[in-house]
């Protein structure tokens, strides 16, 4: 067709890619499936791993992926946010074998990209380890034009480079770098950094429309199958996450605690049972087992340890979603919650939580006190269908895929 736009062909280069789980690998494989499909891109993916210690190429989904992990030392730094104390010694361990595994790792990459970089007109950058610095480091020295999708809170939004490398190619970002930040808190990091403006794009991530609305109807059916035997009288307060210390849910079982009988706690999302995380996320879940037993709340608290295919059934069913997280650059599954009509109570992070959630128009932000969120817990009952739809319709106008998927569409188009 005459006038025809070619597709955008775009690098996307990830921490972690399914089907290993990590929250922005799986918006990165939904994005970039939406747009293959309008026709607006081609791309490829370049991933790592937490769990696998092996190069392998693969097709998920319709996405073509290219694995590059190996790691000589076999260590994980731990999860970001949460502190595990070490000796001087095992510290300096630590780094350097994290320098020998980023040799070996940016390795691979350059020698992966070396005959495939021209083909991509821009490189889209999720997450933060040596395979997305390595992609970061060819793009500079190709100057080559990049998406730097930030995911994960931290105090500074750079990745690491040799010396050397910097002292050759300059400090910090490619050039032409567009650093895509999830929240407003994110924005701020980069400023504080000394990223002019113009580079920063601040947007939600996406919510998927066709998956996440308000829809009455049907409810009910959902909850019997979120909850069999649940009451009429019942109210169900779901929280779907990874189990793992820094989402925190062991604390709603205070929370739990501080409540009439007929409420139930569904706690649901992926634990992990292979790789240096999984000890320590099972003891974690087994903690939140046994003191649920203590407490005498068995019978009100519903474990499911595993991949959530459809976590909008959840939210649907749901009288209220809880998110007690400790650390969060976004919390997306607050934004799809409130596209279901369904208020939520979150913890206190100021740039984060508070850009969506209004007290009392469509749920409540609390600091990290049982009591006070037990109050608001029992306040999410109070809203109307009305306010459940005008909450959603809100959130679907700011973070619809068709909003932010176009305004991805604008900008590759410009930086390619």
């Amino acid at each position: 067709m005459p006038g025809a736009l070619r597709p955008v062909n775009v690098l996307v280069a990830s921490s972690k890619f399914p089907p290993e789980y990590a929250g922005s690998a799986l918006r990165a494989h939904a994005t970039y499936r939406r747009l293959a499909a309008s026709g607006a891109v081609d791309y490829e993916v370049l991933t790592s791993s937490v769990t696998h210690n092996e190069r392998l190429s693969y097709v998920h989904e319709g996405s073509r992926v290219t694995r590059i992990a190996r790691k000589v030392s076999g260590l994980h730094q731990g999860d970001p946010g949460e502190d595990r104390p070490v000796s001087r010694a095992r510290y300096l361990f630590n780094v350097a074998a994290s320098r020998a595994d980023y040799l070996l790792e940016a390795t691979a990459v350059w020698r992966w990209l070396a005959p495939r970089s021209a083909g991509f007109d821009v490189f889209h950058v999720f997450g933060n380890n040596h395979v997305t610095a390595a992609a970061l480091t060819w793009a500079k020295l190709k100057d080559k034009p990049c998406l730097v999708e930030l995911v994960n809170l931290a105090d500074d939004p750079r990745q690491y480079e040799p010396w050397l490398v910097s002292r050759l190619l300059g400090p910090g970002f490619p050039r032409r770098s567009l650093m895509v930040c999830i929240s407003p808190l994110l924005a701020d990091m980069c400023r504080r950094h000394g990223i002019p403006e113009e580079r920063i794009w601040c947007r939600p991530n996406p919510v998927d429309e066709a998956r996440h609305r308000f829809d009455p109807a049907g409810r009910e059916a959902l909850r019997e199958k979120a909850w069999p035997g649940m009451a009429p009288g019942d109210a169900l307060l779901v929280y779907v996450a990874k189990f793992r210390k820094l989402k925190n849910q062991r604390f709603l079982l205070d929370v739990l605690a501080r409540l009439p009988e007929r409420f139930r706690l569904l706690l649901a999302g992926p634990l992990v049972d292979s790789g240096p995380l999984a000890e320590r996320q099972q003891a974690y879940f087994r903690e939140i087992g046994r003191d649920a037993a203590a407490m005498g709340l068995s019978h009100r608290v519903s474990l499911r340890p595993g991949f959530v295919e459809h976590p909008e059934d959840l939210y649907r069913a749901a009288d209220a979603y809880l998110m007690p997280s400790t650390y969060e650059a976004l919390g997306t599954p607050v934004l799809e919650s409130l596209a279901c009509g369904t208020p939520c109570v979150t913890n206190s992070i100021p740039g984060v939580f508070d850009r969506w959630v209004q007290d009392g128009v469509n749920g409540f932000v609390r600091p990290l006190d049982p009591e006070a969120w037990a109050r608001a817990v029992r306040d999410c009952l109070e809203f109307t269908p009305e306010a459940r739809e005008r909450a959603s319709r809100d959130i679907l106008a700011q973070a619809g895929t068709l909003v932010i998927d176009a305004q991805y569409v604008e900008r590759l188009r410009a930086m390619a």
